[in-house]
């Protein structure tokens, strides 16, 4: 059995919040992984990784990340740790122009980016916290890549479409599509209850 946390198990114990007996059984042999920003000689590798995945999963043809793109990769404080990275390359492959991520292709400008989480919360809520905002941006980022696909399958996607698959408000569909028109990705036609959005 392999079992992973990022709770101090020894303070849950003496809060009991956790089996002692439990931990015993479990403690069979420790592996501890330093946070990512404490090895940050294994981004190039990981990069490299999920960029040969990616084009694999998703149908990219992306032949690999610019030098700026790296050294900012690398220069990433990563609260959100290997899943944090792998939602940041997505989505820039996904964006990206030109078969290269560059560094404006990176999203890293968020809250989570800086490091922002709620003050006064324990060890494991901060980690919770920043597990769903990157939840939260992999979704994002999924629909968007969804609308892309749509858009070129029949031709046009509209709120409708987003509503349907994703089973999100009429809003944020809207905000996602606009989001994609902004950054040239999709463009507008009609308005109002007419408006649906085409690849440019």
């Amino acid at each position: 059995m392999i079992s992973a946390t990022h709770r101090d198990l020894a303070a849950a114990i003496r809060e009991g919040t956790f089996r002692e007996d439990l931990y015993y059984r479990l403690r069979r042999g420790r592996l501890r992984v330093p946070p990512l920003r404490r090895r940050r000689e294994d981004i190039p590798l990981l990069v490299e990784h999920f960029r040969r995945r990616f084009n694999e999963t998703e149908g990219l043809s992306v032949t690999g990340v610019t030098p700026e793109a790296l050294a900012r990769l690398e220069d990433h404080h990563w609260p959100g740790n290997v899943r944090e990275l792998e939602v940041v390359l997505e989505e820039a492959m996904i964006y990206q122009r030109g078969g290269w991520v560059r560094r404006e292709d990176l999203d890293l400008d968020g809250d989570l980016a800086q490091g922002e989480v709620p003050t006064g919360v324990t060890a494991p809520d901060r980690a919770t916290s920043a597990a769903r905002a990157i939840d939260d941006r992999y979704s994002v980022a999924l629909r968007r890549q969804a609308a892309l696909r749509i858009a070129g399958e029949r031709g046009s996607v509209t709120r409708r479409d987003l509503v349907r698959e994703f089973g999100i408000s009429g809003e944020q569909a809207r905000a996602d599509l606009i989001a994609l028109a902004r950054r040239g990705d999709l463009r507008r036609v009609g308005r109002g209850r007419i408006t649906r959005y085409v690849l440019p």
